[in-house]
């Protein structure tokens, strides 16, 4: 009898084994919470069942100060996860300097809290410095970690505003005292007037406040005022100045007809508010009297004689004297 001889029989089989590389995942975003405010994490994207040490499952979550971590889930089942820490970082600080106010019409320098990553103006501009005129303004500016802040600045208009005061005004004679008075408006108590340059409109001058001024010869007087305060600003006022000619009484009256010296023709009178004259005989007795005298009385007595007035004027001043009236015609 034979052995058979029997081989083993080999079975195989293959399995394949795969080492998949989990997706990567990173967390983005600034690492610093500015100023007690929070910063905007995100995760990457595409990924599944996003799970944070806060336990959002949203792609980004609101982070504050400390360490922050988050896991997800990719295609194949693996898990990969991503940790970073966010620092608290002051804001930064800014301050906007510069003067308490500009002329109406001028500029200023303003300056913003130098060195800092980023300025951005509100009227423009994105150095640390802007040229400004009156009004409001204000800048952002941010860090080299982006965080931001924000300050504001009034730059106050400087409105000095002369005006001027005559007494009197107009005025009735040449010759006589008139009072200027420089009245305005200062910008503020801080910002007081400083000079004062008067020019009368005769070819006079004065650098007082306040001057008195005669004026020689009858007509009207542009009269100027230019002031300027601490700061610099200048401002301008002026003001017509009317100078009434004298009165001329006259000294003789012939009433004969001939239209020459006929009446009391009072020169200028009627230039002058109301004028009263009361004119007496040479005895004594009142021969005229009027309260607004117009150039139109004549003695009704064709004879020499003398004849005593007074004439009051509406500011009190009041002339007095005799006139002697002749018949030329005799």
């Amino acid at each position: 009898m034979g052995y058979h001889h029997h081989h083993p029989t080999t079975l195989s089989d293959t399995i394949l084994v795969s080492n998949f590389t989990p997706a990567g995942i990173a967390i983005s975003g600034l690492l610093s919470a500015c100023g007690g405010n929070t910063t905007l994490l995100t995760a990457t994207g595409g990924l599944s069942d996003y799970q944070w040490s806060n336990a959002a499952t949203t792609l980004s979550v609101n982070a504050d100060a400390g360490v922050w971590w988050v896991t997800a889930t990719d295609a194949n089942g693996c898990q990969n996860a991503d940790t970073v820490t966010v620092v608290q970082t002051p804001l930064p600080f800014v301050a906007i300097t510069g003067p308490l106010g500009v002329c109406i019409g001028n500029t200023a320098t303003l300056t913003a809290t130098p060195w800092l990553a980023s300025y951005t103006w509100s009227q423009g501009g994105n150095q640390s410095t802007i040229t400004a005129g009156a009004g409001s303004y204000s800048v952002l500016v941010s860090d080299s970690l982006g965080c931001t802040a924000t300050a504001q600045f009034f730059l106050a208009p400087i409105l000095t505003t002369a005006a001027i005061e005559v007494s009197p005004n107009p005025v009735y004679g040449t010759g006589l005292p008139v009072q200027f008075q420089s009245t305005f408006t200062a910008a503020s108590d801080t910002l007081p007037l400083l000079l004062w340059q008067w020019n009368f409109g005769d070819g006079n001058s004065s650098t007082l406040e306040n001057p008195a001024h005669s004026f020689y010869s009858e007509g009207t007087y542009q009269a100027r005022l230019t002031v300027t305060d601490a700061p610099g600003c200048t401002s301008n006022a002026a003001i017509a100045v009317e100078v009434i000619g004298n009165i001329a009484i006259p000294s003789v009256i012939t009433p004969n007809g001939d239209n020459q010296n006929d009446i009391f023709w009072i020169q200028n009178l009627d230039r002058y508010p109301p004028a009263a004259l009361t004119i007496y005989n040479r005895w004594g007795r009142e021969a005229y009297q009027s309260q607004a005298y117009e150039n139109k009385w004549a003695p009704n007595e064709p004879v020499d004689g003398v004849y005593f007035y007074i004439l009051r004027l509406h500011d009190g001043r009041t002339f007095t004297g005799n006139r002697t009236s002749l018949d030329a015609g005799r």
